[in-house]
């Protein structure tokens, strides 16, 4: 018999709220991506605004498909079906980092400003994972420059862990209370943190995952983005 390929929509569908990859439901037209589509409860992040749509590329990362961010294109879309407050929640995003520069950058925002979660990359050399949840929780790893991003990171109550490149995991115990039904990919909820590379996962799950579930995500990425 032969063996099924391991999918988060099938092997994570009880805990999978959203999902936008970029090898499907994406909307565009000469390259300006005007809707991005996920591929579970069909939330879509749309842009209306041409000079601020995000540009779509069939081999942006590794020969593979992907939204590319230039610094002022963003998608918006509504997280009323995200978990808020301090129920636990799980996130993983994919791409590349275009470059190291001295400003903070996001890959992806849900909720109001004030109380949210975003996660990006931290400006100046440092360059470290970053993820601002109602209290700045850094790793202490330096990441990248001009390279790929894989970031997982969950959260229950006030724990919370940073999982960069499926190394290490960096924990804090910061508060944790997010509200409102904003949501971003490739800013964040002020708009002053772009994203500038490209951006080909974003996974919003219920629940904290298991060691071997992260693993099992992380291996499925690395294989399905090259």
């Amino acid at each position: 018999m032969a063996t099924r390929l391991w999918t988060p929509e099938q092997d994570l569908a009880s805990a999978l709220v959203a999902h936008w990859d970029a090898q499907q439901g994406v909307t565009q037209a000469a390259g300006s991506v005007s809707q991005w589509t996920d591929t579970v409860a069909g939330i879509a992040a749309t842009q209306g605004t041409a000079s601020n749509q995000p540009t779509f590329s069939a081999t942006t990362r590794n020969g593979k498909p992907g939204l590319s961010f230039g610094g002022n294109q963003f998608l918006s879309f509504s997280s009323a079906t995200f978990p808020k407050g301090s129920a636990a929640r799980s996130l993983f995003v994919a791409g590349y980092m275009a470059k190291n520069t001295t400003s903070t950058r996001t890959l992806f925002n849900y909720g109001s400003t004030g109380s949210w979660v975003a996660a990006g990359v931290t400006g100046g050399s440092a360059g470290k994972a970053l993820v601002d949840t109602w209290g700045t929780f850094t790793s202490s790893q330096t990441l990248w420059s001009e390279a790929d991003v894989a970031l997982y990171w969950q959260a229950s109550g006030s724990a919370q862990s940073i999982v960069v490149d499926g190394g290490t995991a960096y924990t804090s115990s910061n508060n944790l209370n997010t509200s409102g039904n904003g949501g971003l990919i490739g800013t964040d909820a002020y708009g002053g943190q772009q994203w500038i590379g490209s951006i080909q996962q974003a996974l919003v799950f219920n629940r904290l995952l298991t060691a071997d579930e992260r693993q099992q995500l992380e291996g499925w990425e690395s294989w399905y983005d090259g």
